[in-house]
């Protein structure tokens, strides 16, 4: 570990070599954010998050970089990507109480008829979804899959997932105002 920073970064990206040796350098700062992010994979994650940060820097930029900005950036990606995380989680669990809400709502209704048709309809209106959306609807609501691990499985982006998901929706509301 005696080239700087900016050469191991430089020779990453170029050769695919000294990802150990940059991922040594950056350790108590990764096994921080794990720690805060508190789920068994964060540090791979974290790992991932920080190669792939690093990889995408325009190599004739990353010759002006000395070691000190290099870490502040890291350091900075690091955060931003830890507090994303953290929003996300909050976000969903808010999700997860309003849903909550929502079934204890169903569970005290006196009319089960209605709510059967209401089931029904639901099923219904489910299997009008094409495919992809019927999957991501069952992952993300029925087995409480995160939209990252969806992505993941599926080769796309968090946002793509999202984007499928939201338009499911729409078209659900749709098919159940009728």
């Amino acid at each position: 570990m005696d080239n700087s920073l900016s050469e191991e970064v430089s020779r990453f990206r170029t050769y695919g070599e000294g990802s150990e040796n940059i991922l040594l350098r950056f350790k108590p700062l990764l096994l921080r954010y794990a720690v805060k992010m508190g789920y068994p994979d964060s540090l791979s994650d974290l790992s991932h998050f920080l190669l792939t940060t690093f990889y995408r820097l325009n190599p004739a930029s990353l010759k002006e970089f000395n070691d000190a900005v290099l870490i502040k950036y890291a350091q900075k990606s690091l955060v931003r990507y830890c507090n994303d995380y953290l929003r996300q989680q909050r976000k969903r669990q808010n999700e997860l109480e309003y849903e909550e809400t929502l079934i204890d709502q169903f569970n005290q209704s006196d009319d089960i008829s209605s709510s059967l048709v209401e089931s029904l309809a639901l099923k219904d209106a489910l299997n009008k979804l094409d495919e992809e959306q019927r999957e991501i609807i069952s992952l993300y609501y029925f087995n409480e899959t995160r939209t990252i691990d969806i992505a993941f499985s599926k080769g796309t982006s968090r946002q793509a997932v999202n984007q499928c998901r939201l338009r499911a929706l729409d078209t659900l509301r749709t098919l159940l105002k009728d």
